[in-house]
């Protein structure tokens, strides 16, 4: 497990972000069952946006989409107040303070090193999709290789026609 904080200061805020990367087992629980469906990269930020003037605390965590995390006027249902840009848990924030957290969270993203075991997974992921597409496509070369030797697409067999006679 990694993480990385990092803490910047304007006029009026102070922004803390903290984003942790840890490889965690999944379960896929199905009907009582805790079914063991491999390994995933789990990441989780945490926000918090203190005002200098007032001393309010802006908390929040999760990962980037989720519905605490940061949303857009376009994705809220609802009136924002004026001077708002985003919703960030039950609070809102200007455009400016939205994009300021959104670059300390690409740097963040950037900065924060993999271990050993998040990169074999990475890889395990990479060679597992090439080795899904290229059963697919063999499939495919196969299926195309039917039609030609004159398989029927309306009844699945080789009958020549004799589906569409009757």
């Amino acid at each position: 497990m990694t993480t990385t904080t990092r803490k910047t200061e304007t006029e009026n805020l102070t922004i803390e972000i903290s984003l942790t990367r840890e490889v965690n087992d999944k379960v896929a629980y199905m009907d009582g069952w805790n079914l063991p469906a491999g390994r995933e990269v789990y990441e989780t930020y945490e926000i918090k946006i203190t005002s200098k003037r007032n001393g309010a605390t802006i908390t929040t965590s999760g990962k980037p989409g989720d519905f605490a995390f940061f949303a857009l006027q376009g994705e809220y249902s609802g009136k924002y107040p004026a001077g708002a840009y985003a919703r960030v848990g039950d609070a809102y924030v200007s455009q400016a303070t939205y994009d300021l957290a959104m670059s300390m969270i690409a740097e963040l993203a950037a900065e924060v090193s993999k271990t050993t075991e998040q990169i074999a997974l990475e890889q395990t992921e990479i060679a597992h999709a090439a080795t899904v597409e290229a059963v697919l496509d063999t499939e495919a070369a196969e299926y195309a290789r039917q039609i030609e030797n004159g398989l029927c697409l309306r009844c699945g067999s080789y009958c020549y026609g004799d589906c569409t006679t009757n």
